[in-house]
């Protein structure tokens, strides 16, 4: 990874993604270590009105990683993770509901690889648009169009391709922009991320995706999900995979 000298960093300032920078100093290398914070913001451009979500990802050095984000209840205005984390040693993914402190948790199927410190790339459909500069890494820009919908994105090589920046901009009948929904970068710290990124609490219930989700609804808006069956799917793959659990 080439490092640019002198570049100035993000502290961000919120306003439709764009960024003011302070001073970092970065290493030469990175080893796919790090924890990256991100705002995700959207914003109407008709009414102007804006919501703005807190979200991590991190990765340790093992391949495990993690992707939060956190949720503000109405009735108590508290902040609430929801989780998914990557146990490349235990071979099984987690997804945790910190609302309603339960875990719905999906083995991997003896054949399944770890999961590789590169994250996945982008399908034919998205065109590379070039190599620039962007917090202090190389990164690769590539994107997207069509009359519904406008994606651009930048990813970092050096950092096993994390996207540090993605813009979608949703389009209105007549090709004009009817809101944008931006994920920008407000730290990157470089190294073994907190351990309790990964922790997951001994007294969560199990439950399978549906209840998960249907419990989760409930709690935010007081109804239960209205098409249970959008999770048939998702909650096979889930007991499916049980099997697999290791025995005590």
């Amino acid at each position: 990874m080439r490092r640019i000298q002198g570049l100035s960093m993000a502290r961000i300032s919120l306003f439709l993604g764009l960024s003011l920078f302070d001073e970092y100093a970065w290493p030469s290398q990175v080893d796919n270590a790090y924890t990256i914070e991100f705002r995700e913001r959207s914003v109407n451009m008709t009414t102007g009105q804006s919501t703005e979500l807190k979200k991590t990802y991190a990765r340790r050095s093992d391949g495990s990683a993690v992707s939060a984000q956190w949720n503000k209840f109405p009735s108590d205005d508290r902040e609430y993770a929801w989780k998914v984390i990557d146990l490349i040693p235990e071979r099984k993914t987690v997804s945790v509901a910190e609302q309603i402190e339960a875990v719905s948790t999906m083995y991997w199927f003896p054949k399944r690889a770890n999961v590789s410190n590169l994250m996945p790339l982008e399908g034919s459909d998205f065109e590379r648009t070039g190599t620039d500069i962007y917090l202090g890494f190389e990164i690769v820009k590539s994107g997207r169009e069509d009359n519904k919908l406008k994606i651009t994105r930048w990813r970092a090589p050096a950092l096993g391709n994390v996207i540090l920046r993605d813009e979608w901009a949703f389009k209105k009948d007549d090709g004009s922009i009817a809101s944008i929904t931006e994920k920008i970068v407000t730290d990157i710290k470089l190294g073994e991320p907190a351990a309790s990124l990964f922790n997951i609490p001994s007294h969560y219930r199990e439950l399978k995706p549906s209840q998960q989700a249907d419990e989760t609804k409930l709690k935010y808006y007081n109804e239960h999900v209205r098409d249970i069956s959008a999770y048939h799917n998702a909650d096979q793959r889930y007991l499916n995979s049980q099997r697999y659990k290791p025995r005590e």
